[in-house]
């Protein structure tokens, strides 16, 4: 799994235990729920179908005479594939995982490759699960609720949420979508293929909200905060790049009301807070530090080697001064260390009081600790968003 695809699962993870992020999404007409379930169901619509050569002799016929056309082929990747297409052409089973392949890439969002021979001629689609194939193609018009034509459906997901069905003109567009796999189906060519690709367009089209700009616009916002600060913490959190980006989302999210949720505002702080956290946690230790603590490690030995010889006192006077020199100016901060920890668990579980906790970081930034100025604002956000959403309706 490559660092993208865990931003994504972190990503997907993170909006499905957030209610107010769902929510969120949701009011711009784009639901996660759904873009998981319909993306399942189309991977495994894809398995389903299985490519044969139907005339191995009359393909290698025509493989071969389209060498004068070869030619002809612009781009050096369409040219690789008639070359290892031609080199396994008597290995039908070889020939057949190439070309699969190529349509794997195909599937993944490549334009497709330009090939010299008419593959529909010799080549066949066969479901290797007719009963299944019908029943996820039924599951994904529910899924996407155009299963019934011209009625406002209401989808209903967990936690209460509610979102409205898609507009007609889109949801007749997936309706058309499902029926031309449908009747390809039947026919087991090549257009069963180019109908299963054309849909997963028009879904992805729908997932990424191209019927609404404005939502879409939106969408991509609230998008690229998330995936920019859950890749940013990848670096980790003693990164400059991580505070950063933390600072950076922080103001940019203040800026942008329609994003307001106690969730996000907690998240947000969450992430704040683990930047104040890491400058009292060096990442690694320093030369000089290094340097002083072996003084004091060997200053120890020294001292247990006087008490083998009955010197008592010079132990006592080795660790005073250990203590004296090393664990006191330490000390302090490890409050801080605890005390900031203690408050950043407290906002990360979502449950807290912005007041109370803008209070107890005062306490702790009179000590000594910086706390980022934009922390208050968030709290002080975080506080009336809380009491809008607690309203009682009339």
């Amino acid at each position: 799994m490559d660092d993208w695809e865990q931003d994504k699962k972190y990503v997907e993870e993170l909006i499905d235990r957030s209610v107010d992020l769902n929510k969120l999404y949701s009011s711009l007409g784009y639901i996660p729920h759904a873009e998981k379930r319909s993306f399942k169901v189309l991977e495994e619509l894809k398995s389903l179908l299985q490519l044969d050569i139907v005339d191995l002799p009359a393909f290698q016929k025509a493989l071969v005479q389209s060498e004068r056309e070869v030619k002809d082929i612009l781009f050096p990747a369409d040219r690789k594939l008639w070359e290892a297409v031609l080199k396994a052409r008597n290995d039908s089973n070889k020939v057949v995982d190439i070309l699969y392949q190529a349509k794997i890439e195909e599937w993944g969002g490549y334009m497709g490759y330009s090939f010299p021979v008419e593959m529909g001629r010799f080549t066949r689609w066969t479901v290797k699960d007719q009963n299944r194939f019908a029943k996820l193609l039924e599951d994904l018009a529910r899924v996407l609720g155009v299963d019934r034509s011209g009625l406002e459906l209401i989808r209903i997901l967990g936690e209460g949420l509610i979102y409205p069905a898609l507009p007609e003109e889109v949801s007749e567009s997936v309706r058309n979508c499902i029926g031309e796999v449908q009747k390809n189906l039947r026919q087991e060519g090549e257009g069963l293929w180019k109908s299963l690709v054309a849909l997963k367009k028009v879904i992805k089209s729908v997932m990424d909200l191209d019927h609404d700009f404005e939502a879409s616009c939106k969408k991509k916002e609230l998008d690229n905060l998330l995936y920019g600060l859950v890749e940013a913490r990848r670096y980790g959190e003693h990164d400059s790049y991580f505070k950063e980006t933390v600072t950076k989302s922080v103001k940019k999210y203040l800026d942008t009301t329609w994003m307001h949720t106690p969730g996000l505002t907690s998240y947000m702080l969450t992430n704040l807070l683990d930047v104040d956290r890491a400058r009292l946690t060096p990442e690694k230790p320093s030369f000089k530090s290094r340097l002083g603590f072996l003084f004091g490690v060997g200053v120890l030995i020294l001292v247990t080697m006087f008490f083998a010889i009955d010197f008592k006192w010079i132990l006592w006077l080795g660790l005073g001064y250990w203590v004296y020199r090393y664990y006191l100016p330490y000390l302090p901060r490890l409050r801080k260390i605890k005390a900031l920890k203690l408050i950043r668990n407290e906002v990360s579980s979502g449950v807290y009081d912005g007041e109370e906790i803008a209070r107890r970081l005062r306490q702790v930034d009179n000590t000594g600790l910086y706390v980022h100025s934009v922390t208050y604002p968030l709290l002080r956000l975080h506080s009336a968003v809380r009491n809008e959403t607690l309203q009682p309706e009339v």
